[in-house]
């Protein structure tokens, strides 16, 4: 009991910095990134005032933005297991920490609009990009020259999937 008590006193007096390895202001970056991506979406739909309109118009970038942040992070939390070389074990735990956060919601999804495309997405998604895309996609590698993407976002998931398979090499080639 005491152990539990002196525990919990020590992490209310630890900083947050010594709780969490978590660069307060890379998250706020992407948030800032965020947002610009998710309004240059939405410029299809709403005009935004002048001044914005230049700056919207440019929110594609945001996503090379947050490609730089991810690798970053990446380095910082994952970079210690390849730091001796490649080892399987390694690797294995690091793609099946990826997948795990990843590939639910994104399955999801992508199973969500293939099944609306034939009915209420119809006019702007196309029937036959479902049936020869939903392996690629549901495999995040159709960005890879396989297909389409079926949530059409989600070319960026399918990159990243890339970057992941790749990263052990990108770690070592670095640290050499």
């Amino acid at each position: 009991m005491e152990r539990h008590r002196t525990q919990n006193r020590d992490r209310m007096t630890a900083t947050p910095a010594a709780r969490s390895s978590e660069i307060r202001a890379l998250t706020g970056l992407r948030g800032v990134a965020a947002l610009f991506v998710v309004l240059y979406h939405a410029t299809g739909y709403f005009r935004f005032p002048d001044p914005w309109q230049h700056y919207v118009r440019h929110g594609y970038i945001s996503v090379d933005l947050f490609f730089v942040l991810s690798g970053f992070v990446m380095a910082m939390t994952y970079g210690k297991l390849f730091d001796a070389g490649f080892q399987w074990p390694n690797f294995r735990k690091f793609i099946l920490m990826r997948v795990a956060r990843v590939w639910p919601l994104f399955a999801l999804m992508t199973l969500i609009t293939a099944a609306l495309i034939p009915t209420v997405l119809g006019t702007r998604y196309y029937a036959e990009d479902v049936w020869h895309g939903l392996l690629p996609n549901l495999t995040m590698t159709q960005a890879w020259g396989l297909a389409n993407s079926i949530v059409r976002p989600s070319w960026s998931i399918s990159t990243e999937w890339a970057a992941y398979l790749v990263f052990p090499l990108l770690v070592i080639a670095a640290l050499k």
